[in-house]
């Protein structure tokens, strides 16, 4: 956001230039959101559960299985679903959906990627599959968040 500013007031090449020297990817949008570290945005959870959340994040398009999360922070399967219920209210699965669909949008919003490359890279292997979880947590098709405004 804070390269935006410095483009309107700059010139959006003084800004470019900032992002090159921050190693930056792009300049966010007025409507971009920052992206917070796990721990910071849940507060402060079990230790084990920002673990589950990090590899969760960092696994969008290779999605791991509740097996594979689970030997990874080395809990019993049902005790994740628990804590997931109890600090966060939802699943495990249902999270991790959740994670992968805003990956999805996020994208879909800031690249001219295609959408069956975004089902691919969001670890969708059916963009049948993707389009209905997309629609049922958006509320719209995929296709259609192209076409909002801003």
């Amino acid at each position: 956001m804070m390269l935006n500013l410095v483009g309107l007031r700059f010139r959006q090449r003084m800004a470019a230039q900032v992002a090159e020297q921050f190693i930056l990817e792009r300049i966010r949008g007025t409507t971009d959101v920052q992206p917070i570290p796990v721990d910071v945005r849940v507060g402060l959870l079990r230790a084990e559960l920002i673990e589950v959340l990090r590899l969760m994040e960092v696994n969008i398009e290779e999605p791991l299985s509740l097996e594979e999360l689970t030997r990874l922070v080395n809990l019993w399967q049902r005790h994740l679903q628990r804590m997931f219920k109890f600090y966060l209210n939802v699943s495990p699965t249902h999270c991790y959906l959740t994670l992968r669909l805003k990956r999805a949008r996020d994208l879909l919003r800031t690249t001219n990627a295609s959408i069956a490359r975004v089902t691919t890279v969001c670890g969708f292997h059916s963009q049948c599959h993707f389009s209905k979880a997309y629609r049922a947590q958006f509320g719209y098709a995929p296709s259609h968040e192209r076409r909002l405004p801003g």
